[in-house]
């Protein structure tokens, strides 16, 4: 009994069965005919990667062409090989201690403005997420586990704003420091 009538021929190629008696041939082109070869690269095709020189813009590096295995000549043999997996390295360190004393203070003011960022990042998403018009029709449960996460949202980020206040203080207090110090040439006479 020839079954093909009773099943409309699958045009998805998912559904065909190549061992079916069902089965229904195509036009499809085999996916090796879109892969080339090496040898149909020609030059284009490298038996090595091309590798990745990390290194201070300040140093320029050759490449030999030989054909041999390449290797990279730098023009500057101290220099370590594992050099981006080290800090960056200031190249002009302050011989002034005034100087590095404001740098220091960079620093903190640095940090002092990431702090608060979060805390007002913190204080944002407390308003979007705790709307009060939603609430009104909420019942003396829900109110209460409301009051709950809100209070703790709050003391976390009283908590934070505690710290940037020291923070702040701390960095008024050296600012200060570093404005009544004498400077060297003020010592010198």
């Amino acid at each position: 009994m020839d079954c093909s009538l009773l099943y409309p021929p699958s045009h998805s190629i998912f559904d065909i069965n190549p061992y079916s008696l069902h089965y229904i041939p195509h036009d499809y082109v085999p996916f090796e005919a879109y892969c080339l070869s090496n040898s149909d690269l020609g030059s284009f095709f490298h038996p090595e990667p091309p590798t990745v020189s990390f290194s201070k813009p300040s140093i320029v590096s050759t490449v030999t062409t030989s054909s041999a295995p390449r290797k990279r000549k730098r023009t500057d043999q101290s220099q370590d090989s594992d050099d981006f997996t080290k800090s960056p390295k200031l190249e002009h360190v302050p011989s002034d201690p005034k100087l590095q004393a404001v740098s220091a203070l960079e620093n903190d003011l640095g940090y002092l403005q990431d702090s608060w960022a979060s805390i007002h990042i913190v204080l944002d998403s407390l308003q979007n997420a705790f709307l009060v018009t939603p609430f009104q029709g909420a019942n003396e449960q829900q109110l209460d586990e409301l009051d709950r996460e809100l209070g703790t949202a709050y003391d976390d980020l009283m908590v934070q704003v505690r710290q940037l206040d020291r923070a702040l203080k701390q960095l008024d207090r050296k600012i200060s420091e570093l404005q009544t110090a004498p400077s060297p040439s003020q010592l010198d006479r």
